[in-house]
């Protein structure tokens, strides 16, 4: 039987990182991003039902979101029956790329903007103040630092590229409706190394353990556009079942993002 702690220890390390991967820095990092690349390599991709593997899927997906220009996630996380969430917002402008977030964690409520070149995060609950607060390395608060850390790794696009990515095959389903959308299903498996790149390394051996041998069941629906409308996981941490299910709406919205003012910002 596994020990409860550690599992839930496992579980809470996955689904931050599953949250994380939704609400990451998504400025372009130095030369050409996974996205960008994708963008370039599948500029002309058509709706397609064919097998493909996963770097091809993650290509014509990020393709039709780049060619979007901007669109709205919500990313929910069930472990075991409690629920986290996250709200972005994102904009595209070539490589200038403006993103708002929304995220809950265990009662915890946070904002972050950011323009690529600042962030800012607001919380009463974790700073106490309702001013926004710089993101930066060298903050005194230790909340902080660890935004900092995860923005650096990489940004959420090719966070998203990279999870696709990992994919050996994705193969298609059935197509149907979904909220009025027609869409095509695609089913492909991750290996448990695809999510623990972004587990903080002190947490990777317990959650690697928690995970097991077992692949990743990842299912995406895209529109007639190859854009995706839903993406779901589902799997066991150490006994822990743990869901995210990420959808994918108002393609080519104009979100009005502002970063806040100085007298709106503190320093911690």
């Amino acid at each position: 039987m596994p020990h409860p702690t550690r599992a839930a220890g496992a579980a809470f390390a996955l689904t931050a990182c599953l949250l994380v991967a939704a609400c990451g820095d998504e400025t372009g990092t130095t030369g050409s991003t996974s996205a960008d690349s994708a963008a370039k390599s599948a500029e002309a991709a058509k709706p397609s039902a064919a097998a493909m593997s996963g770097q091809e899927f993650s290509a014509q997906s990020m393709a039709a979101m780049q060619e979007a220009g901007s669109f709205h996630i919500t990313y929910i996380v069930d472990q075991g029956g409690n629920k986290t969430g996250t709200e972005l917002d994102v904009v595209l402008d070539g490589d200038s790329v403006t993103s708002s977030v929304n995220t809950e964690m265990g009662g915890v409520t946070i904002k972050l903007v950011t323009d690529g070149s600042e962030s800012y995060a607001q919380s009463e609950q974790l700073f106490q103040t309702d001013k926004w607060v710089a993101v930066t390395a060298d903050s005194g608060n230790p909340a902080v630092v660890a935004m900092a850390q995860q923005l650096d790794q990489q940004n959420a696009l090719d966070r998203m590229a990279s999870i696709f990515g990992a994919v050996e095959k994705f193969t298609p389903g059935a197509t149907s409706e979904r909220d009025g959308i027609t869409v095509t299903e695609y089913k492909g498996e991750l290996p448990p190394e695809a999510m623990l790149r972004y587990v903080p390394e002190e947490m990777r051996a317990l959650t690697r353990e928690g995970l097991g041998e077992a692949t990743i069941p990842l299912t995406v629906y895209v529109d007639e556009k190859n854009r995706p409308v839903e993406s779901v996981q589902e799997f066991d941490v150490s006994g822990t079942v743990v869901k995210g299910i990420t959808t994918y709406t108002d393609y080519g919205k104009d979100f009005g993002i502002t970063m806040p003012s100085e007298d709106q910002v503190t320093q911690m």
